[in-house]
C-alpha cells in the first residue's frame, strides 16, 4: 500500500491526479525537488490529508514538522538558459513516450511501432537517459512473465510503479511536474488528456488483470 501521493495544483486549484509513492519521506523529498512546478505542490498521506505543502516554492508547514532534508534539496531547473538544447516541452514529450513505453514493455504489449516513437524522442539532446527506464521495465516484464496468478502479476506491476527506489516512479513524477509547469506557462498549449496519463496507466492494470484471469 502506498504511504503517500503528490499532487500539483495551480493557484485556482486546477490539479493533476495523484502520483502514488510508497514512502512518505521520499514523497516529501520529491515534492521539494519539484516545488516550483506549480503554485501548490502537496504531499498527501494515506488518510487523504495534506501532510506537506509547498506554496509558490516555499514550505507551507511548521518547521518543527518538516522533514529537515527536504528544506535543503536543490530544486529542479525548469528553465535552463545556459543550455541551448534544453526545452521543457521537448523533455515533457520524451517522458510521456518513455513512461508509456516502459509500462507497455512491463505488461508485455510494447510494439515495434512504439519502439520507433520512443527512439525518435530519445534522439533529441538530453533525452537518452530514459533508456535506463526501459531496461528496468524489461526486468519487470521478465519477473511478471513467471507469475501464474493474475493478482500477483498486477501487484508486481503496481508495486513497481509506486516504488520510490525505481526509475518508473522518478520519471512519472518528472513528467507530471513538467506537465503542470508547461501548463502554467501556457494553459492552452497542451491537450487536457496528458494531465492524467499516469493515472490512466494505473487503471489499465486493473483491466489487464481481468483479462489475464480469463486466459486459459
Amino acid at each position: 500500500m502506498s504511504e503517500a501521493s503528490i499532487v500539483f495544483r495551480t493557484k485556482d486549484m486546477f490539479s493533476t491526479e495523484k502520483i502514488y509513492i510508497d514512502n512518505m519521506e521520499k514523497a516529501a523529498m520529491w515534492a521539494s525537488i519539484y516545488r516550483n512546478a506549480s503554485y501548490f505542490v502537496d504531499v498527501i498521506n494515506r488518510h487523504d490529508e495534506v501532510a506537506y505543502r509547498w506554496e509558490n516554492g516555499a514550505p507551507d508547514w511548521k518547521l518543527g514538522e518538516v522533514i529537515p532534508a527536504a528544506l535543503h534539496v536543490e530544486s529542479y531547473r525548469f528553465e535552463r538558459h545556459d543550455d541551448l538544447s534544453w526545452e521543457p516541452q521537448n523533455r515533457l514529450w520524451a517522458l510521456i513516450e518513455a513512461v508509456t513505453f516502459a509500462f507497455d514493455t512491463a505488461v508485455g504489449r510494447a510494439t515495434e511501432y512504439d519502439f520507433e516513437g520512443m527512439f525518435l524522442r530519445t534522439e533529441q539532446p538530453g533525452n537518452d537517459d530514459v533508456w535506463d527506464l526501459i531496461v528496468e521495465a524489461n526486468q519487470v516484464a521478465r519477473e511478471a512473465a513467471k507469475l501464474q496468478s493474475a493478482v500477483s502479476w498486477a501487484d508486481l506491476i503496481d508495486n513497481w510503479m509506486n516504488d520510490s527506489t525505481r526509475l518508473f516512479n522518478a520519471y512519472a513524477l518528472e513528467q507530471t511536474a513538467l506537465d503542470m509547469y508547461t501548463y502554467e506557462q501556457e494553459p492552452f498549449a497542451f491537450p487536457n488528456d496528458i494531465h492524467d496519463n499516469i493515472p490512466k496507466l494505473m487503471i489499465e492494470i486493473t483491466e489487464l488483470k481481468s483479462q489475464r484471469k480469463n486466459l486459459p
